[in-house]
């Protein structure tokens, strides 16, 4: 009786797991959508507040923020496309419709990110325009975000050839096997940037003439977000690895 009931409760758990991870997956996108649409329309409100024109940092935030939409979209569309089920067990145009899903939501994630980056760099260069060593660290951080940019765009996109392969096994093409080693890296040159972008406010702070207490109180709140990054790039990292392989991890969970 014991073990019909355990079997019986198992079965419940793995019906209710897919549930949960569209549920997750929708309410994660729409909050993500909102804030940052909160936070770029405060952007632009302070800028009318303060008589300030809108510089290219603004519009390179807003190309991201649009970039980001279309992430939580396919993010959106791919809860209600078998997601946290087994994605052999998943009908044919359904594994397809779920792989197209995460080959797009890749490249919205890979100009997002560019977008975002360009406009921090350049708003630093802005407020540091006077002092001559960083005017040569953003350039360079600069020429390293475009050229990052373009390398994961592409990268990702033509890891089968030809690209519908990706989605379609129907056709004839093939796949990189270096595909994990290609995540890896683009991931790492990211977190790698984003160290330094934390780390550029950081030096700053240090130079100024503030108490020694006030100056750990504001190294350590950069220090959380650096954290929370990391963590966020890992957890992308790891989705990437799982779904852009189809190796299965048996999941489809972006």
């Amino acid at each position: 009786m014991s073990v019909l009931t355990a079997r019986g409760t198992n079965e419940q758990l793995d019906q209710e797991e897919p549930n949960h991870w569209s549920r997750t997956l929708i309410a994660i996108a729409i909050m993500t959508m909102t804030l940052a649409t909160i936070s770029f329309v405060l952007r632009l409100y302070s800028r009318q507040k303060t008589n300030w024109k809108l510089a290219i940092e603004d519009m390179f935030m807003g190309l991201g923020l649009l970039c980001s939409y279309g992430l939580n979209v396919c993010v959106i569309i791919a809860a209600f496309n078998g997601v946290g089920h087994n994605v052999w067990a998943l009908p044919e145009q359904t594994q397809g419709r779920a792989a197209l899903l995460f080959w797009l939501g890749q490249k919205f994630w890979a100009l997002a990110h560019t977008f975002v980056k360009l406009s921090i760099v350049l708003l630093i260069r802005r407020l540091l325009h006077t002092v001559g060593p960083w005017q040569a660290v953003t350039t360079a951080l600069i020429v390293f975000t475009v050229a990052w940019g373009i390398t994961a765009v592409i990268g990702n996109a033509f890891q089968c050839i030809p690209a519908q392969y990706f989605w379609n096994r129907d056709i004839e093409g093939h796949c990189s096997v270096h595909q994990q080693a290609f995540s890896i890296s683009i991931g790492s040159l990211a977190l790698l940037e984003d160290a330094v972008l934390l780390l550029i406010p950081v030096l700053i702070v240090w130079r100024l003439t503030l108490e020694c207490a006030e100056k750990i109180r504001i190294t350590l709140l950069f220090s959380v977000g650096g954290l929370q990054g990391m963590r966020f790039q890992y957890l992308a990292r790891d989705r990437v690895d799982s779904l852009s392989n189809r190796q299965l991890d048996s999941k489809w969970i972006p």
